[in-house]
């Protein structure tokens, strides 16, 4: 039987990693059912979505060995914060929910190890968020935060003074 049998989504895993033996017939069932198990192959790879048992009997001539091997499949969820636009000189909380089972720990591409980080970009930047859990598995989530440059406003009067008759008319601009 294969040494790992822990995987993230998407992984798969051979079996049987022994030699197949010529004229030998192998029976695999798995529990609960996985309708992608090829059920007489001597080496069948399988990528199940949920923690499954999986059992081969294999018979050579008179002689029948029945085995079992438990596979681990494990599973999560992340969501971060979503897009946002902010104005330079803003300092913005940015937030990531991992769900699994045991939970699993972030780190951010700015190096943050933390479900929440705070940043304060000078120019548009992406944050990528890692949420590692199980088997070493990973799922990522980008947050692009876009950065309208600040900028001074300044009313300046013309004529410049800082007395007015009631009823004069000046120009301000901003």
């Amino acid at each position: 039987f294969p040494s790992d049998t822990k995987l993230c989504p998407g992984e798969s895993v051979q079996l049987n990693t022994g030699p197949v033996l010529p004229g030998a017939s192998y029976t695999w069932t798995a529990t609960p059912p996985d309708p992608a198990l090829q059920a007489s192959s001597p080496a069948p790879v399988v990528s199940p979505a949920q923690n499954t048992t999986y059992s081969v009997m294999a018979t050579l001539g008179n002689c029948t060995v029945v085995r079992q091997v438990n596979v681990t499949t494990f599973k999560a969820t992340l969501s971060a914060s979503s897009d946002t636009v902010i104005c330079g000189d803003v300092t913005l909380l940015l937030k990531a929910t991992g769900i699994s089972d045991p939970p699993g720990s972030y780190t951010w591409s700015s190096g943050q190890p933390n479900a929440e980080i705070s940043v304060s970009p000078l120019t548009t930047t992406a944050y990528t968020v890692t949420y590692t859990y199980g088997d070493n598995c990973q799922l990522k989530d980008t947050v692009q935060v876009t950065v309208v440059p600040s900028f001074d406003l300044m009313i300046a009067c013309f004529p410049d003074t800082t007395n007015v008759d009631i009823g004069t008319s000046i120009n301000l601009t901003a």
